[in-house]
């Protein structure tokens, strides 16, 4: 857990105009994000999520980008791209990883 948030931390390093980074697990269904260091239950459902639905419709096992939307940080309403990746293990989707930017 601390490593894992210690790399989310560490991709604000590399571009100042990263919002949060992320992983959600698709076994556990938990969310880690560096914006607001948030850990969800595990019952965190990610399938009435834009990013998901946008992700699962697309056919490869690579990344997709999402339409800018209006998101609050850091009590800033900011129009946000999000990019989205999947993590696989043996060719398995395990998790999902994110940028917001």
């Amino acid at each position: 857990y601390n490593k894992t948030i210690e790399v989310l931390n560490n991709s604000l390093l590399f571009d100042n105009g990263i919002c949060s980074s992320w992983i959600v697990s698709d076994a556990g269904g938990y969310f880690l994000g560096n914006s607001e260091y948030f850990i969800s239950s595990t019952d965190y459902n990610m399938s009435n999520k834009l990013w998901y639905t946008r992700i699962i419709s697309n056919v490869s096992t690579e990344y997709c980008w999402l339409s800018p939307i209006m998101n609050s940080y850091n009590n800033d309403k900011l129009s946000v791209v999000t990019l989205v990746s999947p993590i696989l293990e043996n060719g398995n989707i395990i998790g999902y990883a994110g940028v917001d930017r």
